[in-house]
């Protein structure tokens, strides 16, 4: 039997979401197999996906889930790290050792060491600018990141895009690198009316820089077929302010765009009905909206760089993110052309059950067996 260890840096980091849904899904599915004892070191946590309710006789959490406290972060990581480097130092016997996140200085842990990398945002849009996170040590999530790594005998990338980012930028050899892609966890089923009363296209997700949100505002505006047939409804972010909200109202579209916050099942009904999703991102390490639409029969455009050609494969039309007038070409053939929308729809559901978690597990206990 393979006994992991996995910290809390994820559990602290995020309440909902993101690096801590991936390491409950890997940990969830894999802790019913006979091969694999995995402990978990929660610490304080304020994460709620329940890690301690993970059922499975090859698993323990070490923590406590607590209270949310706004601004809290600093208090609780600076006792994570103190408590896990006393247990690291009392404990021993593990094989592998899996953090969650990116560490300053590897604790004093004798075992095999995967680290999973989701992307490479710091290193090729953020170096510019301060990445710093509010921890102990103020480390740099780049530096923590090349630290990680570095110490790592395997690195899983959640795409082949990311591998090769990791190699371009990091130099990380290829044969350290494992490719292993992410799934989809938005399942739940849809019982509401549409939320929204009009026909729509939709966006998912934060807006600025990288995220290339500017391109389809403008083919939005520009377009008046599509402006004045079907509302723009953007999901999570922040509401609309200075130059993106004067943009809307100079192409005088500010009435036709709905901005909506909400939780999963709100999510989950605006996929259902809307008409498209948009996916303009210049970068992603993965894209797991492009999944979640599938899933719920919402035809996906999205932009030919990075890791969405990947995801997308033959079930979504791919365009040129810097072009708005390949936007608006592609988004009126999409909203127009029903035998069109039909087929996308269809090889959406079929294309989003080729990713699986149960497969993402295996895959990765796979990595575990090979290092042991």
């Amino acid at each position: 039997m393979i006994k992991v260890l996995y910290d809390y840096r994820a559990w602290e980091l995020q309440r909902y979401g993101g690096v801590s849904r991936y390491f409950y899904e890997i940990i969830r599915h894999n802790v019913h197999s006979s091969n694999i004892d995995a402990t978990v070191f929660g610490g304080l946590y304020q994460n709620k996906y329940g890690i301690k309710s993970i059922h499975g006789k090859n698993i323990s959490v070490v923590g406590k889930e607590i209270p949310y406290f706004p601004k809290s972060f600093f208090l609780f990581d600076i006792v994570n790290e103190l408590s896990f480097l006393s247990f690291s130092k009392l404990k021993s016997g593990y094989d592998i050792y899996h953090p969650t996140y990116y560490y300053s200085h590897r604790p004093p842990i004798r075992a095999a060491q995967v680290v999973t990398v989701f992307d490479m945002i710091h290193e090729l849009f953020l170096s510019g600018r301060s990445s710093r996170r509010f921890r102990v040590f103020r480390d740099d999530t780049i530096k923590d990141k090349a630290t990680t790594i570095r110490d790592a005998d395997i690195v899983i990338a959640i795409s082949h895009s990311t591998k090769k980012d990791l190699m371009d930028t990091l130099g990380v050899e290829e044969r350290k690198i494992k490719v292993i892609y992410l799934a989809n966890s938005l399942t739940a089923e849809v019982r509401e009316m549409p939320l929204i009363d009009e026909p729509y296209i939709l966006y998912v997700g934060g807006r600025g820089g990288y995220k290339n949100f500017r391109i389809l505002l403008k083919a939005y505006g520009t377009s008046k077929r599509i402006n004045e047939q079907f509302g723009l409804v953007t999901f999570a972010g922040e509401v609309s302010a200075g130059a993106e909200a004067e943009e809307m109202e100079r192409l005088g579209v500010s009435e036709r765009i709905r901005h909506i916050n909400g939780d999963d099942s709100t999510l989950c009904n605006l996929y259902r009905y809307a008409q498209v999703l948009v996916f303009p991102s210049l970068y992603e390490g993965f894209g797991l909206p492009l999944l979640e639409a599938m899933h719920y029969g919402c035809p996906v455009i999205a932009s030919n760089r990075a890791s969405m050609p990947e995801v997308v494969g033959d079930a979504g039309i791919l365009f040129d993110p810097d072009d708005e007038h390949a936007l608006i070409d592609v988004l009126e053939k999409v909203l127009f052309d029903t035998g069109l929308r039909n087929r996308l729809i269809a090889s959406g559901y079929r294309r989003e059950k080729e990713f699986g978690w149960d497969i993402a597990a295996g895959k990765t206990l796979d990595v575990y067996k090979a290092l042991v």
